[in-house]
């Protein structure tokens, strides 16, 4: 049994040849000012502060496949429950 996990995960670890900290793909940023970014399971979507609006990102390609003007002033974090996006306003502290 020992020997079969050791053989397996040599065999894991060969074929994933990634390490943490290694770049698999960049894209640039859609709007001049990043503030914030969650992944939704389909679209990474990205917060900007200086142009106040929300970017649907494809990861695969890094187009951009909708905006939108953020419900907040001053976005400056995203996050992904499961269902729905929450916006973190900066300049009024509310989510």
């Amino acid at each position: 049994m020992y020997v079969r996990f050791i053989s397996l995960l040599f065999i894991m670890t060969s074929v994933v040849s990634a390490a943490p900290g290694d770049v698999a793909m960049s894209f640039p940023n859609p709007g001049p000012c990043p503030s914030g970014m969650a992944f939704d399971g389909q679209y990474l979507w990205s917060a900007d502060f200086k142009t106040d609006s929300l970017y649907a990102i494809d990861p695969n390609s890094g187009s951009v496949v909708k905006s939108m003007e953020s419900p907040s002033y001053r976005p400056y974090g995203l996050a992904w429950d499961g269902s729905g996006l929450w916006v973190v306003d900066a300049g009024e502290n509310t989510l």
